[in-house]
C-alpha cells in the first residue's frame, strides 16, 4: 500500500501540491485489482518522473498509468480503457456505440503525450533484454576458441569474443588554439618606426631638423602589420595612451 509521504516523496515538486489522501486512497483501491498482481502500485512509482515539468494532472497521470499497466499484461487497447474508464466506456455503449465504434477514441487516446512518454518507459533496451543470449553466443564462441581443430575457426571465434568483450572507447577531445602573434607592443614599435620615417623624409625634403625635432604633430594616421588604422599622437613626453591610440 501507498502512502502520502511516499507518494509526496517520489513525486516531482511541480506536482506534490496535487497529491492528497483522496487519491492516495483511488490509487489504492486500483491496486488491489488481482489481475495486476500489485505491478499498479508499482507502475505509479516507476514512471512518475513524467511529471517533473508540471504540464500533466496527477489524476491523469494515475489513469495513464492504470492504462499502461493492463495494456502489459495483455489487455487488448479497448479492454484497458474500459478497465481504466468504467464510466466513460459504460456511457458510450449506452449511447449505442459498438466496439467498432468506440476504437478510435481509445486510439486517440493512447496515442496522447502522457500516455506515450509512459510506455516509452517500459520499454526494456534490446541490449538489456537479449543480454542471457549475449552470454550465451560468446560462452559458445570461447568453446570454438578452446576446442576447435581449425585454426581458422578459432581465430573467428577469437574475433568475435573480442569485438563483443573490449572496454567502451575514451572519447578524445581536441581543443584547438589559435594564437593572435600580433601584440600591442609590436603594433608600438612599428608606429615608432613609422614616425622615424615620417621625419627622416620632412628632413630630406628641407625642413629644419631642430624644427622636425621640436615639431608636436598629433593624430597621425599610422598602419600596423594587422592593417589596423591607429592615431598616433606625437608630443615632447611620454604620456599614456588609451586603448586604441598611441601617445609619445
Amino acid at each position: 500500500m501507498i502512502t502520502l509521504d511516499v507518494l509526496r516523496d517520489v513525486a516531482p515538486k511541480k506536482s506534490r501540491s496535487m497529491i492528497n489522501q483522496d487519491l492516495v486512497d483511488k490509487l489504492n483501491k486500483w491496486g488491489d485489482d488481482p489481475k495486476l498482481l500489485g505491478g499498479f502500485r508499482d507502475n505509479v512509482l516507476s514512471y512518475i518522473s513524467v511529471l517533473k515539468d508540471g504540464r500533466f494532472k496527477i489524476e491523469d497521470y494515475m489513469s495513464a498509468v492504470r492504462f499502461v499497466s493492463y495494456k502489459l499484461i495483455g489487455f487488448s487497447d479497448i479492454d484497458a480503457y474500459a478497465v481504466t474508464f468504467p464510466a466513460r466506456y459504460q456511457r458510450l455503449i449506452n449511447n449505442g456505440e459498438s466496439r467498432d465504434d468506440i476504437a478510435p477514441y481509445v486510439s486517440m487516446y493512447k496515442k496522447n503525450k502522457l500516455v506515450t512518454q509512459i510506455f516509452e518507459q517500459t520499454i526494456v533496451p534490446t541490449h538489456v533484454l537479449n543480454a542471457p543470449m549475449h552470454q550465451e553466443a560468446l560462452n559458445i564462441a570461447l568453446r570454438v576458441a578452446m576446442n576447435s581443430k581449425s585454426d581458422i575457426a578459432k581465430v573467428q571465434a577469437c574475433n568475435t569474443i573480442l569485438a563483443n568483450t573490449k572496454p567502451p572507447e575514451v572519447a578524445k577531445v581536441e581543443i584547438g588554439v589559435s594564437i593572435n602573434e600580433g601584440s600591442i607592443i609590436d603594433d608600438y614599435e612599428e608606429a615608432m618606426l613609422s614616425f622615424v620615417e615620417q621625419q627622416k623624409k620632412l628632413i630630406e625634403e628641407g625642413m629644419d631638423v631642430k624644427a622636425v625635432a621640436n615639431a608636436s604633430i598629433k593624430k597621425i594616421p599610422l598602419v600596423t602589420k594587422d592593417e589596423e588604422i591607429i592615431d598616433a599622437v606625437v608630443s615632447e613626453s611620454i604620456e599614456v595612451a588609451k586603448p586604441g591610440e598611441w601617445k609619445l
